[in-house]
């Protein structure tokens, strides 16, 4: 139960920054939706073995689970509030890999 609750810790630390980064990056947006796997994978989220990802736009939250097979996790980019600029998201970012302790690599601990 351990390893499961390190990868939920992981995603909860994890998965808001990449929305961030959505949010300040169009380009790692689109990246993100042609190939989230690779992407979260990259920014150190870990996967397990045979789950799949699918993103979905908000509006299809949650969608149809007869349109995903089994072990397809589906995630969504929320709309980027109004009042945040590039520069609050950035600073964010940033902020928020030096309160981790990590140096801005996947492999953080």
């Amino acid at each position: 139960m351990a390893a499961e609750d390190d990868l939920a810790q992981k995603w909860e630390q994890v998965w808001p920054l990449i929305v961030a980064k959505a949010w300040a990056d169009p380009g790692f947006q689109t990246q993100l939706e042609n190939d989230p796997e690779t992407v979260l994978k990259a920014q150190g989220l870990p996967l397990l073995p045979g789950v799949k990802v699918k993103l979905l736009p908000q509006q299809k939250m949650p969608g149809d689970p007869k349109d995903y097979p089994a072990a397809t996790m589906c995630l969504s980019i929320p709309p980027k509030p109004a009042n945040l600029s590039v520069d609050d998201l950035n600073n964010l970012i940033k902020n928020a890999v030096v309160a981790s302790g990590c140096a801005g690599t996947s492999c953080c601990c």
